[in-house]
């Protein structure tokens, strides 16, 4: 079977036999390339397995599932409680990062993985299903209202996800985004241009020290900062407005 892994650096295509073993066979569907593959893939940190944490596809009686990527230990008080995405042993079991992952014809995971798909939602599209999980989990943390003013800071798939949760509590929505597809896209999906007048809660879908900056500048006293970027390099805390605007 074909599958995408790190060959001397590169994204390269390799032929593999089909996996064995235990666990639940999924026929992939779609894949997507996060940002985060990519910056592994630049770091070094991608080792000697199947990339991509974004998928879905089908079992082998047919049904159509996307996947959840993380694997926690299922016994410490996290999991427990619901948490695993915060067990400490997701370091040690990302599909994709520390196990194989979904670019490859065929992947075996774990049961808990699998996310049956509902009716109407075409599996390959559903590659999307978990930069939108960490949207609706993000505004869910902080209790997103329909009266708020949500502005996101980049125009990636995380930022373009962001949005279109944040819209569906029909409250008033904008972006800043670098590239021109990535505003048309954000106006299809509703978004107003950027305005000066503060905002309820800003987005930082970007991951920079400069968005960041700019989520803090555009946030009111009081208002909320929603950090949904990944900083690989770290960062510069625009100390002073969180401070002086008292920013969550």
């Amino acid at each position: 079977m074909r599958a995408v892994r790190c060959v001397d650096g590169r994204a390269t295509v390799v032929e593999l036999a089909a996996p064995a073993g235990e666990g639940v066979r999924i026929k992939t569907a779609s894949a997507g390339v996060c940002g985060s593959d990519l910056h592994m893939l630049d770091l070094g940190m991608l080792g000697p397995y199947t990339i991509g944490h974004e998928f879905a596809g089908w079992l082998e009686d047919g049904r159509p599932v996307a996947v959840e990527p993380l694997h926690g230990c299922g016994d410490c008080g996290l999991c427990r409680t619901g948490d695993y995405n915060r067990c400490p042993a997701n370091l040690a079991d990302i599909a994709g990062i520390s196990r194989d992952g979904g670019m490859a014809d065929e992947v075996l995971m774990w049961p808990e993985a699998v996310v049956p798909l509902p009716t109407g939602v075409d599996v390959r599209d559903a590659c999307l299903v978990e930069p939108i999980a960490i949207a609706v989990h993000g505004f869910r943390m902080i209790g997103l209202r329909g009266d708020m003013r949500v502005a996101v800071i980049g125009g990636g798939t995380i930022g373009q996800t962001a949005l279109a949760v944040a819209r569906l509590t029909g409250g008033e929505t904008a972006v800043s985004a670098r590239h021109d597809a990535q505003n048309e896209a954000a106006a299809r999906l509703g978004a107003a241009p950027l305005t000066d007048e503060p905002y309820d809660v800003v987005v930082d879908a970007a991951g920079t020290s400069s968005a960041l900056a700019d989520a803090a500048a555009r946030c009111r006293p009081g208002g909320t900062m929603l950090l949904l970027g990944t900083y690989w390099a770290g960062m510069e805390l625009p100390a002073m407005d969180v401070r002086v605007k008292e920013i969550r």
